[in-house]
């Protein structure tokens, strides 16, 4: 459950690797696919950190 007692909330840690800019494309398109779910209520990208070799990695609470 979340801190306050609410909904539960999952907590999504990934990394995306792709050519150049299309990081981002992929993880927009993640979000998007997410938030369109009809059994999530919430989809908040908290942290997001591009490394030196591109990978980008991310962090996800999705509340259920």
């Amino acid at each position: 459950r979340g801190d306050d007692g609410g909904n539960p909330i999952m907590t999504v840690m990934g990394k995306i690797s792709a050519p150049g800019s299309e990081t981002n494309m992929v993880l927009n398109s993640l979000l998007y696919t997410l938030r369109d779910s009809k059994s999530l209520k919430q989809v908040s990208l908290r942290d997001e950190e591009t490394a030196e070799n591109g990978i980008l990695r991310f962090t996800l609470d999705l509340t259920l």
